[in-house]
């Protein structure tokens, strides 16, 4: 799992592809995700906020927040995909793939550096993009950001209703 998580952070040629091959992987996907989500979530928060922020309920809802704007990011990749480029994959796939390119985002909270690493967590995300359904750098870009609209306005209505 080590392996593959350096891998899938410093964008190996295969791992994108076999994550999304993997049906085993699911598991080790989600666990991945939630780690990067928490240990992301939980700088931030306390960047932002200090020791002494809004509390533990809010902390919880801004983690099921950013969960659920992963989970319709993937959603929108995929009918994006298949609507604009006829590409029939399952959402188990995009999200096993995306999970594994997300990995690389926890490294944006190093302190210095952490932007570079933000936009290498961007980059990992088109190389998946790329990987999984064959298109070509401007229409993996074009996917990204019709997913990635999506996932700002689940996190903005939710926002809305959960904070």
């Amino acid at each position: 799992m080590v392996e593959r998580l350096f891998q899938a952070a410093f964008m190996h040629p295969t791992i994108y592809r076999r994550a999304a091959e993997s049906l085993g992987w699911m598991r080790e996907a989600v666990a991945l995700l939630g780690a990067v989500i928490f240990l992301t979530t939980l700088w931030y928060f306390t960047r932002i906020f200090g020791a002494y922020g809004p509390g533990l309920f809010f902390l919880l809802k801004v983690l099921a927040l950013r969960a659920l704007a992963f989970l319709a990011f993937v959603l929108a990749l995929q009918i994006a995909a298949k609507s604009l480029h006829q590409i029939d994959l399952p959402y188990e796939p995009w999200f096993r793939a995306l999970a594994y390119a997300a990995t690389s985002s926890a490294l944006a909270t190093l302190p210095a550096v952490g932007p570079l690493f933000g936009l290498w967590g961007l980059t990992c995300s088109l190389a998946a993009i790329m990987d999984l359904s064959g298109v070509d750098l401007a229409k993996a870009i074009v996917l990204l950001l019709i997913a990635g609209v999506s996932a700002a306005l689940v996190i903005f209505v939710l926002g809305l209703v959960l904070i």
